[in-house]
């Protein structure tokens, strides 16, 4: 009798457990529903340049030989704050629109210095954190004009500017420094090399 009143207690109490398991499992496995309002960031930046007073967005631009760039501005079109900087690469084409092989003469810049930092090699910094949607301010303090040359068989060509941007994201101010050649004093970009 002592045995089988054992073997009761131990059916009854492995029932009790094993329904114990079910409930805490059927619970946990419930699932809640969550909106996921987790948002990816994204770095990009576009250029604004105005030819002639013409805004030429990107790389909307046609050919403009010989006209004047009066100003250049960058926006982050990215969706979290971002340090901002611009390359410039000039070259010569023909009238069909040929890269021609002649020396490049990169423009005489007067830079917005208040706002902006040249470094070697025609990279132009911009000094401050730029907002989603904003736009720096325009680096240039005077218009420049993009030349054309005569040829000696009488051809013209024609100088090519092409104004290259780029954005990195505002919290990763080392990462910057090392990647860019920066210095940074708060949260200013004071130095280029």
């Amino acid at each position: 009798m002592k045995f089988r009143k054992k073997l009761i207690l131990v059916a009854v109490i492995s029932a009790l457990t094993l329904c114990g398991i079910g409930k805490t499992v059927s619970f946990m496995i419930r699932r809640s529903k969550v909106t996921d309002t987790l948002k990816k960031s994204s770095v990009s930046c576009a250029v604004y340049e105005k030819f002639d007073n013409s805004e030429i967005i990107g790389s909307n631009k046609s050919k403009n030989r010989g006209e004047t760039i009066g100003e250049i501005e960058l926006e982050n079109t990215g969706n979290i704050p971002s340090y901002m900087r611009f390359k410039i690469v000039s070259y010569w084409e023909d009238y069909d629109g040929n890269i021609v092989s002649e020396p490049s003469e990169i423009p005489n810049i007067v830079l917005n210095e208040e706002n902006w930092i040249k470094s070697s090699q025609n990279t132009y910094y911009f000094k401050s954190v730029v907002q989603p949607s904003q736009k720096t301010t325009n680096a240039l303090c005077e218009s420049f004009t993009l030349k054309n040359k005569k040829m000696q068989d009488g051809s013209y060509i024609y100088q090519v500017v092409q104004i290259i941007p780029e954005a990195m994201q505002a919290t990763v101010k080392e990462e910057i420094s090392k990647v860019w050649n920066v210095n940074f004093k708060g949260d200013s970009i004071v130095y280029a090399n």
